[in-house]
């Protein structure tokens, strides 16, 4: 979309030269410090792990090729998987549906604005992952229902947590 506003005649070849750009950095991505753990402990608990990103499909299976932690996701969904992209609840529905969960089982946790409206507006209770901002109040003026300073913090919600298949 902002490709189409900016050079709406080389969207095409923009795009391309920026997804052979994203596989060349893509390397250099790392986990935050403890989300490994905390991704273990979560889907040991037998919580039904998803992420909705801004990233379009070829984008995802780059940077999934990357972080191996596919054992630990049940759902992936791109900019591609849906009709609309965040703000809008869409992706955050397709990854529920997948994932056979009612949103108001589900805790959506994000790191942008953006995210906490997407999850606001499908209905799930909201996490916001304040590790890494320079300014957490933007995201703590969404007010969602959790914030988490450290990704270890997000093991806090194991002690409320609904396994996945149990009924609502």
């Amino acid at each position: 979309e902002v490709l189409e506003e900016i050079a709406p005649d080389r969207v095409e070849e923009s795009l391309a030269a920026w997804l052979d750009y994203h596989e060349e950095l893509v390397d250099q991505a790392r986990l935050f410090p403890g989300i490994l753990d905390v991704l273990h402990a979560l889907s040991q608990a037998n919580l039904a792990l998803g992420v909705v990103t801004g990233q379009n499909r070829r984008e995802l299976d780059a940077t999934r090729r990357h972080l191996t932690i596919d054992e630990l996701i049940e759902v992936w969904v791109s900019v591609d998987d849906a009709p609309f992209s965040k703000p809008h609840p869409a992706p955050v529905h397709v990854a529920l549906d997948a994932l056979g969960c009612p949103p108001g089982q589900a805790v959506f946790i994000g790191d942008s604005q953006v995210d906490m409206e997407s999850g606001r507006r499908a209905g799930t209770r909201l996490g916001a992952a304040l590790w890494g901002l320079k300014d957490p109040a933007p995201l703590l003026a969404c007010q969602p229902d959790y914030a988490f300073g450290h990704p270890e913090q997000m093991e806090s919600l194991l002690s409320s947590r609904q396994k996945k298949g149990d009924a609502p």
